[in-house]
């Protein structure tokens, strides 16, 4: 079965487009990229998901943020409501499967310390998006920067290049450059640390 809605029509979006994401709405990712950003009434905002192809996601909570889909790689999406995707059990899975995903992210703020907040945080990542490129190295092909990172860890930018330096200095992570992207590559001793730091 395609993960398609079939009634629906596919739009595409370019690299680093912004998409407002509305109460209800469904967003099928056909291909491609997307983050999803949390935005606090105090201009605050929060990397909260981070979708690839054949996933969906529906925002139901606008009381206290609003939410939108930056495009990190050229997308194409369908936009829609629940009662149009006619039982599409692949597309019904995606939801769920997207639902777990904010869940775990939920949980990996709620790490008191930084630090092992930014250790789940590449540990889901590497579950999510990780290829492994020889044994036990594993390249996160997701282009996120340090802001990202942080906003993703509930942190600051200085703090997360202070803690990934220190990874790098522990052999735990090195960064591969592909174009004008650098991804990071989790290493053996990233899975082997007691203590991430």
């Amino acid at each position: 079965m395609p993960f398609l809605c079939e009634t629906v029509p596919v739009r595409t979006y370019a690299r680093n487009q912004i998409v407002p994401l509305e109460n209800s709405r469904i967003y099928i990712v056909q291909s491609g990229l997307v983050f999803i950003w949390e935005t606090h009434l105090d201009g605050r905002q929060v990397l909260v998901n981070i979708l690839d192809g054949n996933s969906a996601i529906q925002i139901h909570n606008f009381v206290h943020a609003s939410y939108e889909m930056q495009i990190k790689k050229t997308s194409f999406l369908q936009i829609t409501f629940l009662e149009a995707i006619d039982n599409q059990m692949n597309i019904l899975h995606a939801l769920r499967k997207q639902t777990f995903m904010s869940e775990e992210l939920a949980a990996i703020h709620r790490e008191k310390y930084v630090e092992h907040r930014l250790y789940f945080f590449l540990q889901f990542l590497k579950r999510h998006f990780g290829k492994e490129i020889k044994k036990e190295h594993y390249l996160i092909a997701v282009p996120i920067t340090h802001e990202e990172l942080a906003s993703a860890v509930n942190s600051t930018r200085p703090t997360i290049t202070k803690l990934l330096t220190k990874m790098i200095d522990k052999n735990q992570v090195v960064y591969q450059q592909n174009g004008k992207n650098r991804w990071i590559i989790l290493k053996p001793l990233f899975f082997s640390a007691a203590e991430p730091f």
